[in-house]
């Protein structure tokens, strides 16, 4: 069991539609994990709140897996988080406001081709570091946010988007 390495710092198990399941909440006690890659697996079901326990996580990939439902509350605790890519599954409803402005670090923010994903952004955004913003493929409505004064943007991806 993975849960029982206590020094792992990366875990990618990207391309292996073998993998079935929910995210093992074992996970959640690997508190020097800096990387987790679980890219076009077969996990799916709710992304769980525990995953807020790895404090150290820099790299958080779940893309094209059938991850489903609401991002947790708990997300805004991962403040290293500098890549946070769940882009290509089930997400659904608004995007809490996670306390975004806590996750200093956030280079890369996709959450493209979710579908379900609607409403308004959060305004809390405001991610002086960001480079690389996509929320293509979803349904989000009402105006998107001036980026923050100074802001390092250099790629926003919107298509696909019902933006006003």
């Amino acid at each position: 069991e993975l849960g029982m390495m206590p020094a792992l710092q990366h875990i990618r198990f990207a391309s292996n539609p073998g993998l079935v399941g929910t995210l093992p909440l074992s996970f959640s006690s690997l508190s020097t994990l800096h990387l987790l890659d679980l890219s076009s697996t077969g996990l799916r079901g709710a992304i769980p709140p525990e995953l807020s326990r790895l404090e150290q996580l820099t790299d958080l990939i779940v893309t094209q897996t059938q991850l489903e439902g609401t991002l947790p509350l708990e997300m805004g605790q991962m403040t290293q988080l500098r890549n946070l890519n769940l882009s290509h599954n089930l997400l659904l409803g608004t995007l809490p406001d996670l306390q975004w402005n806590r996750l200093k670090h956030l280079k890369v923010l996709d959450l493209s081709q979710n579908k379900q994903l609607t409403g308004q952004l959060p305004l809390s955004w405001n991610f002086q570091y960001l480079e690389t913003l996509a929320l293509n493929g979803n349904n989000w409505t009402g105006w998107f946010p001036d980026p923050p004064y100074g802001s390092s943007l250099v790629y926003i991806y919107l298509h696909d988007t019902p933006f006003l």
